[in-house]
Protein backbone atom coordinates (compact mmCIF):
# COMPACT_ATOMS: atom_id res chain seq x y z
CA UNK A 1 0.00 0.00 0.00
CA UNK A 2 1.33 3.48 -0.89
CA UNK A 3 2.79 5.58 1.98
CA UNK A 4 2.50 9.23 1.33
CA UNK A 5 5.76 11.56 2.50
CA UNK A 6 4.98 14.70 4.26
CA UNK A 7 7.49 17.23 5.34
CA UNK A 8 7.54 19.69 8.43
CA UNK A 9 7.93 23.17 7.30
CA UNK A 10 8.74 26.10 9.38
CA UNK A 11 7.19 29.77 8.15
CA UNK A 12 9.66 31.45 10.11
CA UNK A 13 11.70 33.01 7.45
CA UNK A 14 10.35 36.23 6.83
CA UNK A 15 10.54 39.73 9.03
CA UNK A 16 7.57 39.69 11.39
CA UNK A 17 6.95 42.31 13.79
CA UNK A 18 6.70 40.07 17.00
CA UNK A 19 10.55 39.33 16.31
CA UNK A 20 10.75 42.73 15.31
CA UNK A 21 10.24 43.54 18.95
CA UNK A 22 11.39 40.51 20.30
CA UNK A 23 14.71 40.37 18.81
CA UNK A 24 15.68 43.36 16.50
CA UNK A 25 14.46 45.41 13.62
CA UNK A 26 14.32 42.50 10.34
CA UNK A 27 15.40 39.55 12.67
CA UNK A 28 14.27 36.14 10.78
CA UNK A 29 16.12 32.47 11.69
CA UNK A 30 18.90 33.10 8.82
CA UNK A 31 20.40 35.79 11.50
CA UNK A 32 20.94 32.46 13.81
CA UNK A 33 21.85 30.21 11.10
CA UNK A 34 24.65 32.57 9.46
CA UNK A 35 26.54 33.38 12.91
CA UNK A 36 26.62 29.49 14.28
CA UNK A 37 30.27 28.71 15.01
CA UNK A 38 31.89 24.94 15.04
CA UNK A 39 31.82 24.13 18.38
CA UNK A 40 34.72 21.45 18.37
CA UNK A 41 37.15 19.73 15.65
CA UNK A 42 35.01 18.59 12.69
CA UNK A 43 31.74 20.39 13.91
CA UNK A 44 29.51 21.37 10.99
CA UNK A 45 28.48 24.19 11.25
CA UNK A 46 27.48 26.86 10.16
CA UNK A 47 24.86 24.94 7.64
CA UNK A 48 24.92 27.44 4.55
CA UNK A 49 21.69 27.10 2.59
CA UNK A 50 22.41 26.01 -1.18
CA UNK A 51 20.43 26.67 -4.28
CA UNK A 52 17.69 28.06 -2.60
CA UNK A 53 19.69 30.69 -0.70
CA UNK A 54 18.57 32.95 2.03
CA UNK A 55 15.39 33.36 1.34
CA UNK A 56 12.08 35.60 2.09
CA UNK A 57 9.17 33.97 2.16
CA UNK A 58 6.94 36.97 1.83
CA UNK A 59 8.80 35.98 -2.00
CA UNK A 60 6.24 33.92 -3.54
CA UNK A 61 8.63 32.01 -6.13
CA UNK A 62 10.35 30.69 -3.06
CA UNK A 63 7.65 28.22 -2.08
CA UNK A 64 7.02 27.75 -6.20
CA UNK A 65 10.44 26.11 -5.96
CA UNK A 66 10.38 24.59 -2.95
CA UNK A 67 6.81 22.31 -4.22
CA UNK A 68 8.73 21.60 -7.18
CA UNK A 69 11.70 20.60 -5.58
CA UNK A 70 10.03 18.53 -3.17
CA UNK A 71 7.13 16.87 -5.53
CA UNK A 72 10.15 15.89 -7.81
CA UNK A 73 12.01 13.77 -4.92
CA UNK A 74 8.93 12.06 -4.02
CA UNK A 75 7.59 14.03 -1.37
CA UNK A 76 3.91 14.37 -1.40
CA UNK A 77 3.13 17.68 0.98
CA UNK A 78 3.56 20.02 3.06
CA UNK A 79 3.24 19.38 7.41
CA UNK A 80 2.89 23.64 8.14
CA UNK A 81 3.42 25.19 11.53
CA UNK A 82 0.49 26.93 12.40
CA UNK A 83 1.06 30.18 15.25
CA UNK A 84 -1.68 31.64 16.70
CA UNK A 85 -1.83 33.59 19.54
CA UNK A 86 -4.32 35.46 22.03
CA UNK A 87 -6.90 35.81 18.92
CA UNK A 88 -4.42 36.36 16.02
CA UNK A 89 -2.22 34.27 13.88
CA UNK A 90 1.85 34.76 14.12
CA UNK A 91 4.55 34.10 10.58
CA UNK A 92 0.76 33.75 8.08
CA UNK A 93 2.02 35.71 5.34
CA UNK A 94 3.73 32.20 3.75
CA UNK A 95 1.13 30.41 4.35
CA UNK A 96 -1.61 33.05 3.31
CA UNK A 97 0.41 32.69 0.17
CA UNK A 98 0.15 29.35 -0.40
CA UNK A 99 -3.03 29.28 -0.01
CA UNK A 100 -4.24 31.99 -1.77
CA UNK A 101 -1.49 32.50 -4.89
CA UNK A 102 0.33 29.30 -5.01
CA UNK A 103 0.20 27.75 -8.98
CA UNK A 104 1.99 24.38 -7.70
CA UNK A 105 0.13 23.62 -4.54
CA UNK A 106 1.14 20.51 -2.95
CA UNK A 107 -1.45 18.99 -0.47
CA UNK A 108 -0.51 20.13 3.04
CA UNK A 109 -1.81 20.60 6.37
CA UNK A 110 -1.32 22.00 9.38
CA UNK A 111 0.16 21.31 12.91
CA UNK A 112 -0.36 23.69 15.85
CA UNK A 113 2.29 24.83 17.76
CA UNK A 114 0.61 25.55 20.66
CA UNK A 115 3.44 26.14 23.36
CA UNK A 116 4.54 29.71 24.29
CA UNK A 117 6.88 31.62 22.44
CA UNK A 118 9.85 32.39 24.82
CA UNK A 119 13.37 33.38 24.73
CA UNK A 120 14.90 29.67 24.92
CA UNK A 121 13.15 28.57 21.80
CA UNK A 122 12.02 25.64 23.26
CA UNK A 123 8.36 26.92 24.59
CA UNK A 124 9.56 26.69 28.52
CA UNK A 125 8.14 29.14 31.08
CA UNK A 126 11.14 31.20 31.25
CA UNK A 127 11.04 34.85 29.93
CA UNK A 128 7.77 34.23 28.24
CA UNK A 129 7.11 36.21 24.90
CA UNK A 130 3.68 35.05 23.78
CA UNK A 131 1.31 33.41 26.02
CA UNK A 132 -1.40 30.64 25.03
CA UNK A 133 -5.00 31.12 25.52
CA UNK A 134 -7.46 28.31 25.48
CA UNK A 135 -10.48 29.87 26.55
CA UNK A 136 -13.69 28.42 25.11
CA UNK A 137 -14.42 31.59 23.48
CA UNK A 138 -10.43 31.87 21.69
CA UNK A 139 -10.76 28.35 20.58
CA UNK A 140 -13.75 28.91 18.79
CA UNK A 141 -11.95 31.97 17.14
CA UNK A 142 -8.90 29.75 16.44
CA UNK A 143 -11.30 27.17 14.54
CA UNK A 144 -12.90 29.97 12.65
CA UNK A 145 -9.56 31.08 11.19
CA UNK A 146 -8.74 27.82 10.21
CA UNK A 147 -11.51 26.94 7.89
CA UNK A 148 -10.75 28.84 5.15
CA UNK A 149 -7.57 26.43 5.16
CA UNK A 150 -9.47 23.60 5.91
CA UNK A 151 -11.89 24.35 3.25
CA UNK A 152 -9.00 24.56 0.38
CA UNK A 153 -9.29 20.96 -1.74
CA UNK A 154 -5.67 20.75 -1.14
CA UNK A 155 -5.72 20.52 2.54
CA UNK A 156 -5.49 16.91 4.07
CA UNK A 157 -8.46 15.04 4.36
CA UNK A 158 -9.11 12.02 6.27
CA UNK A 159 -12.37 10.32 6.06
CA UNK A 160 -13.39 13.70 5.08
CA UNK A 161 -12.15 15.17 7.93
CA UNK A 162 -9.75 17.63 8.06
CA UNK A 163 -6.69 16.49 9.71
CA UNK A 164 -5.04 19.16 12.39
CA UNK A 165 -1.45 17.79 14.64
CA UNK A 166 -1.26 19.23 18.43
CA UNK A 167 2.20 19.41 19.18
CA UNK A 168 2.01 19.38 22.83
CA UNK A 169 -1.63 18.75 23.79
CA UNK A 170 -0.69 18.08 27.58
CA UNK A 171 -0.33 21.69 27.69
CA UNK A 172 -4.11 22.12 26.94
CA UNK A 173 -6.14 22.15 30.24
CA UNK A 174 -9.39 20.52 29.95
CA UNK A 175 -7.95 17.85 27.12
CA UNK A 176 -11.09 15.94 26.63
CA UNK A 177 -12.94 18.85 26.92
CA UNK A 178 -11.23 20.66 23.88
CA UNK A 179 -11.81 18.11 21.53
CA UNK A 180 -14.88 17.81 22.07
CA UNK A 181 -15.67 21.19 21.55
CA UNK A 182 -13.43 21.04 18.60
CA UNK A 183 -15.27 18.03 16.73
CA UNK A 184 -18.67 19.57 17.54
CA UNK A 185 -17.45 22.91 15.95
CA UNK A 186 -16.67 21.13 13.00
CA UNK A 187 -19.60 19.31 12.46
CA UNK A 188 -21.63 22.74 12.89
CA UNK A 189 -19.63 23.43 9.76
CA UNK A 190 -20.30 21.20 7.42
CA UNK A 191 -17.81 17.91 8.28
CA UNK A 192 -18.24 14.95 10.00
CA UNK A 193 -15.85 16.33 11.79
CA UNK A 194 -12.04 16.40 12.81
CA UNK A 195 -9.21 14.43 12.65
CA UNK A 196 -6.79 15.07 15.19
CA UNK A 197 -3.03 13.60 15.33
CA UNK A 198 -1.52 13.59 19.19
CA UNK A 199 2.00 14.87 18.68
CA UNK A 200 3.79 11.94 20.78
CA UNK A 201 7.39 13.05 22.31
CA UNK A 202 8.76 9.91 23.41
CA UNK A 203 9.71 9.94 27.40
CA UNK A 204 7.57 13.16 27.82
CA UNK A 205 3.83 11.81 26.61
CA UNK A 206 1.93 8.84 28.07
CA UNK A 207 0.39 6.95 25.31
CA UNK A 208 -2.41 6.35 26.85
CA UNK A 209 -3.96 10.23 26.64
CA UNK A 210 -3.89 9.80 23.14
CA UNK A 211 -6.98 7.70 23.11
CA UNK A 212 -8.11 8.51 26.61
CA UNK A 213 -9.01 11.64 25.25
CA UNK A 214 -10.17 11.12 21.94
CA UNK A 215 -7.61 11.81 19.08
CA UNK A 216 -7.83 9.77 16.23
CA UNK A 217 -4.03 8.64 15.86
CA UNK A 218 -0.69 10.19 17.18
CA UNK A 219 2.68 10.88 15.43
CA UNK A 220 5.53 10.31 17.33
CA UNK A 221 8.39 13.44 17.38
CA UNK A 222 11.87 12.64 16.28
CA UNK A 223 14.39 13.35 17.98
CA UNK A 224 13.19 12.11 21.37
CA UNK A 225 15.85 11.63 24.08
CA UNK A 226 13.65 10.50 27.06
CA UNK A 227 13.67 6.45 26.07
CA UNK A 228 17.23 5.84 24.50
CA UNK A 229 18.92 3.40 27.60
CA UNK A 230 22.40 4.55 25.28
CA UNK A 231 21.60 8.02 25.77
CA UNK A 232 25.06 9.27 27.51
CA UNK A 233 26.59 12.62 26.27
CA UNK A 234 29.80 11.93 24.94
CA UNK A 235 31.78 15.02 26.92
CA UNK A 236 35.52 15.25 26.51
CA UNK A 237 37.58 16.76 29.87
CA UNK A 238 37.03 19.98 28.47
CA UNK A 239 33.42 19.72 27.52
CA UNK A 240 32.87 18.85 31.63
CA UNK A 241 34.94 21.83 32.50
CA UNK A 242 32.67 23.86 30.46
CA UNK A 243 29.60 22.68 31.63
CA UNK A 244 30.49 22.79 34.97
CA UNK A 245 31.86 26.90 34.58
CA UNK A 246 28.32 27.34 32.94
CA UNK A 247 26.50 25.89 35.63
CA UNK A 248 28.49 28.16 37.82
CA UNK A 249 27.94 31.11 35.81
CA UNK A 250 31.76 30.80 35.90
CA UNK A 251 31.79 31.68 31.73
CA UNK A 252 33.04 34.84 31.66
CA UNK A 253 36.20 33.95 33.97
CA UNK A 254 36.64 30.83 31.62
CA UNK A 255 36.51 30.84 27.87
CA UNK A 256 34.75 27.65 27.43
CA UNK A 257 31.20 28.97 27.20
CA UNK A 258 29.66 26.95 24.53
CA UNK A 259 28.21 23.62 26.48
CA UNK A 260 26.30 21.27 24.25
CA UNK A 261 25.76 17.68 24.13
CA UNK A 262 26.50 14.97 21.35
CA UNK A 263 25.29 11.69 20.27
CA UNK A 264 25.79 9.64 17.28
CA UNK A 265 23.50 9.68 14.51
CA UNK A 266 24.21 6.01 13.52
CA UNK A 267 23.80 5.17 17.32
CA UNK A 268 20.19 6.88 17.58
CA UNK A 269 19.22 5.27 14.11
CA UNK A 270 20.25 1.64 14.84
CA UNK A 271 17.99 1.80 18.28
CA UNK A 272 15.50 3.18 17.07
CA UNK A 273 15.11 0.70 13.69
CA UNK A 274 15.32 -2.09 16.18
CA UNK A 275 12.81 -1.11 18.93
CA UNK A 276 9.89 0.16 17.18
CA UNK A 277 7.12 0.73 19.67
CA UNK A 278 4.52 -1.43 19.74
CA UNK A 279 1.20 0.70 20.33
CA UNK A 280 -2.76 -0.31 21.12
CA UNK A 281 -3.64 3.00 18.69
CA UNK A 282 -2.48 4.41 15.25
CA UNK A 283 1.06 6.55 15.26
CA UNK A 284 2.60 7.70 12.21
CA UNK A 285 6.50 6.81 12.07
CA UNK A 286 8.64 10.34 12.15
CA UNK A 287 12.54 10.39 10.58
CA UNK A 288 15.16 13.21 10.82
CA UNK A 289 17.92 13.87 8.25
CA UNK A 290 19.90 16.10 11.02
CA UNK A 291 20.13 17.78 13.66
CA UNK A 292 22.20 20.62 15.50
CA UNK A 293 20.64 23.31 17.41
CA UNK A 294 23.84 25.12 18.47
CA UNK A 295 23.03 28.19 16.87
CA UNK A 296 19.80 28.53 19.23
CA UNK A 297 22.05 27.62 21.90
CA UNK A 298 24.94 29.64 21.77
CA UNK A 299 25.70 29.58 25.71
CA UNK A 300 24.95 25.70 26.04
CA UNK A 301 22.34 23.01 26.51
CA UNK A 302 21.90 22.71 22.44
CA UNK A 303 21.65 19.09 21.22
CA UNK A 304 24.30 17.78 18.20
CA UNK A 305 23.95 14.69 16.10
CA UNK A 306 27.04 13.84 15.27
CA UNK A 307 28.32 11.50 12.04
CA UNK A 308 24.90 11.99 10.24
CA UNK A 309 25.01 11.85 6.33
CA UNK A 310 22.36 10.77 3.28
CA UNK A 311 23.22 7.12 3.26
CA UNK A 312 22.33 7.05 7.11
CA UNK A 313 19.44 8.84 7.03
CA UNK A 314 18.10 6.57 3.62
CA UNK A 315 18.75 3.41 5.56
CA UNK A 316 16.40 4.95 8.41
CA UNK A 317 13.74 6.13 5.96
CA UNK A 318 13.69 2.69 3.78
CA UNK A 319 13.19 0.68 7.22
CA UNK A 320 10.23 3.28 7.80
CA UNK A 321 8.82 2.22 4.43
CA UNK A 322 9.60 -1.76 5.08
CA UNK A 323 8.20 -2.03 8.56
CA UNK A 324 5.61 0.45 8.75
CA UNK A 325 2.19 -0.31 7.60
CA UNK A 326 -0.45 1.80 6.45
CA UNK A 327 -3.48 1.54 8.76
CA UNK A 328 -6.17 2.55 5.41
CA UNK A 329 -5.53 4.46 1.95
CA UNK A 330 -5.71 7.51 4.02
CA UNK A 331 -4.14 6.58 7.13
CA UNK A 332 -0.49 6.26 5.78
CA UNK A 333 1.45 9.44 6.72
CA UNK A 334 5.16 9.11 7.26
CA UNK A 335 6.63 12.41 8.33
CA UNK A 336 10.24 14.02 7.80
CA UNK A 337 11.16 15.97 10.06
CA UNK A 338 11.88 18.89 8.57
CA UNK A 339 11.81 20.74 4.98
CA UNK A 340 13.62 23.86 6.51
CA UNK A 341 14.34 23.73 10.11
CA UNK A 342 17.74 25.55 9.42
CA UNK A 343 18.19 26.66 12.72
CA UNK A 344 17.80 23.04 14.24
CA UNK A 345 20.54 21.70 11.59
CA UNK A 346 17.55 19.78 10.31
CA UNK A 347 16.69 20.15 6.55
CA UNK A 348 15.91 18.34 3.43
CA UNK A 349 16.56 21.65 1.49
CA UNK A 350 20.01 21.84 -0.04
CA UNK A 351 23.03 23.04 1.54
CA UNK A 352 26.19 23.99 0.00
CA UNK A 353 28.07 20.57 2.18
CA UNK A 354 25.29 18.48 1.23
CA UNK A 355 23.65 19.70 -2.21
CA UNK A 356 20.49 17.39 -3.02
CA UNK A 357 21.88 14.26 -1.69
CA UNK A 358 19.19 14.37 1.28
CA UNK A 359 16.28 14.75 -1.13
CA UNK A 360 18.06 12.29 -3.59
CA UNK A 361 17.46 9.40 -0.37
CA UNK A 362 14.34 10.42 -0.23
CA UNK A 363 12.98 10.11 -3.87
CA UNK A 364 15.32 6.34 -4.20
CA UNK A 365 13.34 5.07 -1.38
CA UNK A 366 10.10 6.23 -2.89
CA UNK A 367 10.77 4.88 -6.77
CA UNK A 368 12.04 1.80 -4.76
CA UNK A 369 8.93 1.42 -2.30
CA UNK A 370 6.84 1.93 -5.68
CA UNK A 371 8.87 -1.04 -7.44
CA UNK A 372 8.24 -3.69 -4.60
CA UNK A 373 4.76 -2.64 -4.64
CA UNK A 374 3.99 -2.91 -7.99
CA UNK A 375 5.77 -5.91 -8.25
CA UNK A 376 3.72 -7.62 -5.27
CA UNK A 377 0.28 -6.23 -7.21
CA UNK A 378 1.72 -8.53 -10.30
CA UNK A 379 2.31 -11.81 -8.01
CA UNK A 380 -0.64 -12.02 -6.49
CA UNK A 381 -2.35 -12.25 -3.38
CA UNK A 382 -1.04 -15.53 -2.38
CA UNK A 383 2.24 -14.98 -3.53
CA UNK A 384 4.88 -16.23 -0.88
CA UNK A 385 6.67 -12.50 -1.56
CA UNK A 386 3.51 -10.70 -0.52
CA UNK A 387 3.77 -10.98 3.42
CA UNK A 388 4.31 -7.49 3.68
CA UNK A 389 1.10 -6.07 2.18
CA UNK A 390 -1.90 -5.70 3.17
Amino acid sequence: MKKRIFSIYLPQFHPIPENDLFWGKGFTEWHNVASAKPQFEGHYQPHFPGELGYYDLRVQETMEDQAELASSHGIDGFLFYHYWFHGNPVMSIPLQNYLKHQKNKLPYFFCWANENWTRRWDGGETDVLLSQDYDPEETEKHLSYLFQYFNDPQYLKINNCPVLVVYKPLLIPDLEKWVDKVRSYCKRNNYPGIYLIYMLHQGQDNGATVTASGFDSALYFEPSYGTLPFHKYKLTLFDKIGKLAHLMKLKNQLPLVYRHNRIEYEDYVRYRMSKRPEESFKVFPMVFPSWDNTCRRKKGGGNIFVGSDPSKFKTWLKSVFTQYRSYTEEENLVIINAWNEWAEGNHLEPCVKWGRQYLEAVKEVVEENREQVSMTRLQGPNSTNNAGSK
